[in-house]
């Protein structure tokens, strides 16, 4: 049975779930989660990420703070993608991020990770408890 990985992220939270995919296509499946992530630094203003702990602004090298907290947070999600296809975690993966955090995600993801993914949504779903998001994947897989 194909052992299939769901990552449902944006730039502050990310939840890793596993789940039989044959489970999946029937409405008897539950998800097993995996693993959670936060990266409460990708919430904070620009102001906060580039001050001191006195207050004062600091230097920034060239960029937005903000994206590169989202950069740092999808470089850290990716290497746990990584981590799970090296040791055969899962053989199939399926990503869940809004527009802008699944294209830095994407970044970082290398190619045989890629290979694996077998449903790519552009939505944030992490606000969805379990149940809500099968019903969202069912309607993708």
């Amino acid at each position: 049975m194909t052992l299939a990985w769901i990552l449902v992220a944006n730039a502050s939270l990310a939840r890793l779930y596993a789940i039989p995919k044959a489970k999946l296509f029937n409405g008897s499946c539950k998800l097993s989660l995996v693993k959670e992530f936060m990266h409460p630094e990708s919430r904070l203003k620009t102001a906060e990420l580039t001050s001191d702990i006195s207050g004062h602004q600091n230097f920034v090298e060239s960029g937005d703070p903000k994206d590169q907290e989202a950069e740092r947070f999808a470089k850290e999600l990716a290497d746990a993608l990584e981590t799970g296809r090296v040791s055969h975690k899962y053989e199939e993966l399926i990503i869940s991020a809004p527009p802008q955090f699944h294209g830095t995600l994407k970044k970082y993801i290398n190619d045989k990770i890629q290979h694996l993914i077998s449903v790519d949504i552009k939505k944030d779903y992490t606000k969805d408890n379990s149940k809500a998001l099968v019903a969202h994947l069912q309607s993708y897989v």
